[in-house]
């Protein structure tokens, strides 16, 4: 089904409304007249142009005039980058990313635990049968000699002269023991060879994770700057459609008095009343327009919708026009500068330390360890005393597990499989960015030249509706003449708006594409 356009309507609309007869050939030319009077314009019949001076009214302007506190592209960025869930997301991945950073650092430091126990053991009676046994003070040959409490007694002596006595022997048992203990352990090989490779990789990791952050920052920033923009076209869309409908209405109101004095045609009139039809069904599929637009506008700064002003000064601001290199210069700045290359760069760097770290799997691992234990009773004394005593211990352990080196030779595939995807996901993005560069550059290249051409459309309107106002005012030119001249004004007025938009639009694009931070 045809759509006619804004500017179509116009051009129907503001055709002289009785240019043909029911059967289409041309009326018959009026009978001349005298130039109208004061007295005598009254009595010109209705739906024959007339020399009232037509209402001139800047739809465009109205819309789009700034407003100190309406909104602008910048503001729409800074509130989307503070409620952005994408932002939040990879806020929460540096975040992540730091952490496994300090797990790392942590995972090599000397290993230093203590411990506190108390037990209570239930008694148990240790026997060693039945008699006595038999020892001796001191060491040395046994003899025979008076015993000195009663040197009458001969008794047995040892190498020092105490008498050799026999006596029950029991081990006592200490039921509440009491223990502390502090260990250290140091992983000496693991300094060798795994701590540079690993807090690489994990650095290499969190770097990776900011570049992703700024990268979705970027992204987020695009993404509402063209919702902006998009809302100021419909804005605009809004406005002019509304213009046309009071046009066209009162075209219509002019046609239904001609059409009761005969001057206008039924086929006519017919017609206006489908273009005014026309025009309201275009006014409802802009506000619709502007709706979603300004929908996402709330969505993205994560407010409620509400009515929104024009704050960016689109109508007297030039848009500034850079110097463009060439398309192959374009792309390999983006290749450089694209935060998503570079982050992608970065988690391939970190596995490949990785890689690094997992072999020192294959070798066995030497660790240095002590242990302190002040306990009551201590285990080293024999017997146990209900006493506390200190002991220690120091030494060096060399293990080695046979499961160990074929659980590194899998982890070392594993991420050798992960290498290979990334290094081939950079491809992919290489030659989607370079497409996107190019998509990016032609649509620069062609909003410049429809904003060239806009600018010169416009300034020959704008002269040319100055010469049919003057010819309006000095009686060589109708009402209908300055009508139609005046949309063809606002026409080229909407293609000269929509063309700097788009060169904003494309500007930011190829910003975006090329990855500069402008």
């Amino acid at each position: 089904m045809f759509t006619p356009s804004l500017v179509q309507l116009w051009l129907l609309a503001f055709a002289p409304a009785a240019a043909t007869g029911a059967t289409g050939a041309p009326p018959a030319p009026p009978p001349a007249v005298a130039a109208p009077t004061a007295s005598s314009a009254s009595t010109v019949p209705v739906g024959v142009d007339t020399l009232a001076e037509p209402e001139e009214t800047d739809p465009i302007g109205e819309a789009l005039r700034p407003d100190p506190q309406g909104l602008t592209a910048d503001k729409v960025v800074q509130r989307a980058l503070e409620v952005s869930p994408q932002v939040e997301i990879s806020n929460a991945q540096v975040e992540a990313a730091a952490a496994r950073v300090d797990q790392t650092i942590v995972a090599y430091i000397p290993r230093l635990s203590a411990s506190a126990s108390y037990t209570r053991l239930s008694d148990v009676r240790v026997r060693f049968g039945s008699g006595a046994l038999v020892g001796a003070a001191n060491s040395g040959l046994l003899t025979s000699g008076p015993c000195p409490q009663d040197p009458q007694t001969t008794c047995i002596l040892d190498g020092g002269g105490v008498p050799v006595g026999a006596a029950t022997f029991t081990i006592p048992q200490v039921l509440n023991q009491f223990s502390t203990q502090a260990s250290l352990s140091i992983p000496i090989s693991d300094y060798v060879f795994r701590i540079f490779s690993g807090l690489l990789a994990a650095r290499k990791s969190e770097d990776s994770a900011k570049l992703s952050l700024e990268a979705q920052k970027r992204k987020v920033a695009i993404d509402a700057r063209v919702a902006y923009y998009n809302w100021l076209r419909a804005v605009t869309q809004v406005a002019v459609a509304r213009d046309a409908i009071r046009t066209a209405e009162a075209r219509l109101r002019d046609a239904e008095l001609g059409f009761q004095v005969g001057t206008v045609t039924k086929a006519d009139l017919l017609r206006l009343e489908a273009l005014v039809a026309q025009a309201r069904r275009v006014l409802t599929n802009g506000q619709a327009f502007e709706l979603v637009a300004r929908e996402q506008l709330s969505v993205l700064m994560n407010e409620p919708t509400r009515e929104y002003t024009v704050g960016e000064d689109v109508l007297t601001a030039e848009p500034r026009i850079p110097d463009v290199p060439e398309l192959d210069v374009l792309v390999q700045q983006a290749f450089v500068q694209r935060k998503e290359l570079e982050s992608l760069g970065m988690n391939t760097d970190a596995l490949r330390a990785g890689i690094k770290s997992e072999y020192a799997g294959y070798a066995p691992r030497l660790e240095a360890f002590g242990d302190v234990i002040y306990a009551n009773p201590n285990p080293r004394f024999f017997p146990p005393t209900n006493a506390w005593n200190a002991t220690w211990q120091v030494g060096a352990r060399l293990s080695w597990s046979i499961n160990q080196p074929l659980t590194s030779r899998m982890r070392v595939k594993e991420l050798k499989a992960e290498e290979r995807n990334l290094v081939a996901q950079r491809v992919s993005l290489e030659r989607g960015i370079r497409m996107e560069v190019a998509s990016a550059y032609a649509d620069h290249q062609k909003a410049i030249a429809d904003l060239s051409l806009a600018r010169i459309n416009r300034e020959a309107n704008e002269a040319a509706y100055l010469v049919v106002s003057a010819q309006f005012k000095a009686g060589r030119a109708t009402a209908t003449d300055v009508i139609i001249i005046q949309q063809d004004r606002v026409s080229a007025q909407l293609q000269d708006i929509n063309a700097r938009i788009d060169l904003r639009v494309a500007q930011d694009k190829l910003n975006y594409a090329i990855g500069n931070e402008g």
